[in-house]
């Protein structure tokens, strides 16, 4: 799907609820193609994370904060409300991870290779060789498990694969409100 304003293409790797567009998701995982500088399209209500896959550096603005994204930094974390603009001094790919706060959490993070991943989660390879149960992932292949499902992970030290799992905003909710030992 073309961005708006032209500086990019983003592709759905998925969405829930199934078949929801851009107005009415409670997440989406994307990953965009930024060719362009130019701004972010806002989501008022959305959390968003962003990591540079390939690419870059990318440097995003917004008026309280400037980050840079380069390939192996952490992601960044950010209100999808905010005006954010983007810098490039290469076009680059991205892993977009958003959802709805009302409605849900997401949380984005590097796997350590080997890695056994249980129960409902999408991985995303950034790199070449890595490989998960019999499949073979190519960079920028995702692989949806469902509740329950394990799946063994192996590739080359330091291939990047990445993990989303979402919660329910009212799970996540609980889970703070818990007393810590």
């Amino acid at each position: 799907m073309p961005w708006r304003n032209g500086g990019g293409v983003t592709t759905e790797v998925a969405a829930s609820p199934e078949g929801a567009g851009i107005a009415d998701f409670d997440w989406r995982v994307s990953i965009a193609r930024i060719d362009a500088d130019g701004p972010f399209s806002a989501f008022p209500g959305i959390d968003r994370t962003l990591v540079l896959l390939s690419g870059g550096p990318v440097v995003l603005t917004a008026p309280d904060w400037e980050e840079t994204l380069t390939e192996g930094s952490a992601p960044i974390v950010f209100d999808g409300a905010d005006p954010v603009a983007a810098r490039i001094a290469a076009p680059s790919t991205d892993l977009n991870v958003m959802s709805r706060r009302e409605r849900c959490r997401h949380v984005l993070r590097l796997l350590t290779l080997p890695q056994i991943v249980t129960g409902e989660a999408l991985v995303i390879a950034a790199d070449a060789g890595i490989a998960c149960n019999d499949l073979a992932l190519e960079p920028m292949d995702a692989l949806h498990l469902a509740q329950g499902e394990t799946a063994a992970l192996h590739g080359p030290a330091g291939a990047r694969i990445w993990a989303v799992s979402i919660r329910s905003a009212a799970k996540s909710r609980k889970l703070r409100e818990t007393p810590q030992p």
